[in-house]
């Protein structure tokens, strides 16, 4: 077991005859957590907790995967990386985090295309709404 390069954070609590066991969802401050972003707050979700997400999904070619409060960009940052053949919409309500996801994507594009030598992750649309009233045409997204 490496203590310092581990892949994966495991919290446990005991109490009495329980055992909680939980992984944290905010980024701690060390880079290997910073591959597919720049800049977070304190709701930011791992890029490995998306990825998972994503997985779950089981996105297939053509879906439209919409994340309506991406904060970040995390979920359809990772998503995008991992499958390019679907179309990938984020939409957050605070102006002032729309520039940080934005600041993210580029990043996360940068860092794939220059580790992998390709440019083909998916596109990812980033926009300001209010989920309320989402810039989508009704019925265009399940």
């Amino acid at each position: 077991v490496d203590l310092v390069n581990y892949d994966v954070e495991v919290w446990g609590h005991v109490r009495g005859s329980h055992l909680i066991l939980g992984i944290p969802l905010s980024p701690p401050t060390t880079k290997l957590h910073l591959r597919s972003r720049r800049v977070f707050g304190e709701t930011s979700l791992l890029p490995s907790i998306a990825y998972t997400f994503s997985r779950i999904s089981k996105i297939q070619v053509g879906d439209i995967v919409m994340d309506p409060m991406c904060g970040g960009g995390t979920i359809p940052i990772e998503a995008a990386l991992s499958w390019r053949s679907a179309s990938y919409f984020g939409g957050e309500k605070y102006k002032e985090t729309v520039p940080k996801t934005l600041i993210n994507k580029t990043f996360a594009l940068s860092n794939y295309e220059e580790k992998t030598g390709r440019k083909d992750a998916a596109p990812i649309e980033l926009m300001r709404w209010d989920l309320t009233a989402p810039a989508m045409r009704r019925g265009s997204v399940d």
